[in-house]
């Protein structure tokens, strides 16, 4: 990806967790708190009353339906959580709590660094084999640039 591509995508959609500071360190952006890393169960806690650029509050079940998504398309992101999650293995606890259910010992959080999470409102019906269609001109991130 281009480093033009890459500063597009960190603007128009905000990730759970996102480096920060030289030398760079993992911080949380759109989640709460940071999960402890090296464990098989994790709970990760979107941040209360972060919303999308439609107005829809991003949810645990935004980050849900998002992540299941991209394993199942495969792309992105999606090929450092093949080796260690199943889709079946992420629920939803509550309106603000995921739980992922890795298969082996893993620091999460710093995969989560490079994970866009999209408003699934917006994205259903624009799926096309390999992605999603028209993606870039809809209003489905939460970063602080609104095409």
């Amino acid at each position: 990806m281009t480093s033009r591509l890459k500063n597009l995508r960190l603007n128009l959609y905000d990730h759970l967790y996102r480096y920060l500071d030289n030398p760079p360190k993992i911080q949380p952006w759109l989640a709460e708190t940071t999960a402890s890393p090296m464990r098989t169960e994790m709970h990760l806690h979107p941040s209360k009353g972060a919303k999308f650029h439609t107005g829809d509050e991003v949810t645990a079940e935004a980050v849900k339906l998002q992540h299941g998504k991209a394993l199942a398309l495969g792309k992105g992101s999606s090929a450092l959580f093949k080796p260690i999650l199943d889709p079946g293995g992420i629920s939803v606890k509550s309106r603000y709590v995921i739980e992922f259910n890795l298969r082996k010992l893993c620091p999460l959080p710093l995969h989560y660094a490079t994970f866009c999470i999209v408003n699934p409102k917006v994205v259903e019906g624009r799926q096309v084999p390999g992605g999603v269609s028209g993606l870039p001109q809809t209003m489905a991130g939460s970063g602080s640039y609104i095409p």
